[in-house]
């Protein structure tokens, strides 16, 4: 039962929502997937980024290689020159003055790709889920079934992943 109705003060003024610009956004790098090209031994990495102008990408120890940035997105080939050990993979984001603003590396095995084939490995990112990634890369979340799968021997609870875990995806 309603004995009195709320009273709206009208010396409150309303809030406005103000879209962050990207402009008020830090720089920001992330790897999210490789592929192993076997027939041209080369590796693609894709991944996204926020402000700057290039992306540089390398093996640590070894050539650099730098792409562009076009909505956010940048790809780089680099050649596939993994031994069987533990690799770093590093990104660095440049700005227009040719400093390095922001940068992503993860821990890779020569071996992971060589086990992958072809196929793209995913570099999970925080906040993700199976769900999610199945659902974005793969066209239906249920197919997350599938990447557990193929990734068995990684993922012990399909609730529980990490950043910086590579997966196969089918």
């Amino acid at each position: 039962k309603i004995i009195q109705s709320p009273k709206l003060n009208k010396n409150k003024q309303k809030l406005k929502l103000i879209p962050k610009s990207i402009n008020n956004l830090n720089p920001e790098i992330s790897i999210l997937s490789l592929t192993n090209d076997l027939e041209l031994n080369q590796l693609q990495i894709s991944g996204y980024s926020i402000k700057g102008v290039k992306v540089e990408a390398r093996i640590l120890g070894d050539k650099v290689f730098s792409g562009s940035i076009l909505d956010n997105a940048w790809n780089i080939t680099l050649p596939n020159s993994l031994i069987s050990g533990e690799q770093v993979l590093i990104a660095n984001l440049i700005d227009k003055e040719g400093k390095i603003v922001a940068k992503d590396q993860i821990n890779i095995y020569g071996e992971i790709l060589k086990n992958a084939g072809n196929k793209t490995l995913l570099v999970v990112q925080k906040g993700d889920a199976l769900w999610k990634i199945a659902y974005q890369r793969l066209g239906g979340g249920e197919k997350y079934v599938d990447i557990i799968k193929l990734n068995k021997n990684k993922i012990n609870n399909p609730d529980l992943i990490f950043p910086k875990q590579l997966f196969i995806l089918p």
